[in-house]
């Protein structure tokens, strides 16, 4: 089994499987320091979840359009050396008790997550590096696999999420592609995004679409894109929070019955510093009681 294949997963979760801690290497890795640096940052399980990530979404290593092509056999023998340390350093015995337990989510975090390492400054700056070195996109997907796996995010509602997400990283959704919301009441009609601005559409991408929600002024639910399902049909899967439920989802969006009022691409607009990554994704108490839970829509 490879760790494509274990991690068809992610499209419903953004997180590795239990399969994905005993999976292959698949034909696309994440940089090897770059995943050994988020595991002793954050832990062995966000490790995996970056390296899974990154070969789920294609992204390959970080810094691979700075490295000559005769060196992708040395770079995957690398790669695949970082995932097998982070995988021997979850208990094997541990591991077996949460298969034939099967607990909750909450409990296999528990389980396998072992206490970070303490990083040394040099260590802090080659991270931030490393993550300065993801395009704008790369950089969003990071972020929501930590808002995913490591931390709780208290927003406002669906858009202070989407910037709490988009800051942590440096970056804003500020790169319009298309932009109407210039009709009365909650439902959009015919005021939508057309094929060819729809065409446009990638991972990262800040969305408004059109389910005639009355939180909203003009009935739009924001929402980041993460890939199409259908895409003749504009059937997409998205990741979005809900603040009267205060849960963050992973679910389908149907853009022809739920028009797109909003396009953004993000750009990276600051520096990344982790100080800010973990502010912006932590839970907030002021905003919300209570914490962030994950609800696993197909």
């Amino acid at each position: 089994m490879t760790l494509r294949s274990s991690s068809e997963k992610l499209g419903k979760d953004l997180v590795p499987s239990l399969d994905s801690l005993k999976a292959d290497v698949g034909p696309k890795k994440g940089g090897d320091k770059f995943v050994e640096l988020v595991e002793n940052k954050w832990g062995p399980v966000a490790g995996l979840g970056a390296a899974a990530l990154m070969d789920y979404f294609g992204f390959g290593k970080p810094d691979a359009e700075k490295e000559k092509e005769s060196s992708e056999n040395t770079n995957e023998n690398k790669s695949k050396s970082a995932l097998a340390k982070l995988k021997s350093s979850v208990s094997k015995r541990e591991v077996k008790k949460v298969e034939n337990k099967k607990p909750e989510k909450s409990e296999i975090d528990a389980k396998l997550e072992l206490k970070s390492k303490k990083m040394t400054d040099a260590e802090i700056r080659l991270l931030t590096e490393k993550i300065e070195s993801l395009n704008p996109a790369q950089r969003v997907m990071f972020a929501i696999m930590l808002a995913r796996e490591k931390f709780h995010t208290g927003a406002k509602h669906c858009g202070d999420w989407v910037d709490r997400i988009m800051k942590s990283v440096g970056c804003s959704a500020t790169n319009t592609i298309y932009h109407n919301l210039n009709y009365p009441g909650l439902d959009c009609g015919s005021v939508r995004a057309q094929p060819s601005d729809i065409a446009q559409i990638t991972p990262g991408d800040h969305l408004y679409y059109n389910n005639k929600n009355t939180a909203s002024q003009h009935g739009n639910h924001s929402a980041i894109f993460l890939k199409w399902i259908n895409e003749e049909e504009q059937i997409a899967q998205v990741v979005s929070y809900t603040a009267k439920s205060n849960r963050i989802s992973v679910h389908k969006a149907n853009f022809k019955k739920q028009g797109i009022t909003h396009i953004a691409k993000p750009v990276i607009k600051n520096p990344v510093r982790l100080a800010e990554l973990e502010y912006q994704l932590k839970d907030q108490p002021a905003h919300i009681a209570g914490k962030a839970e994950i609800d696993l829509v197909a």
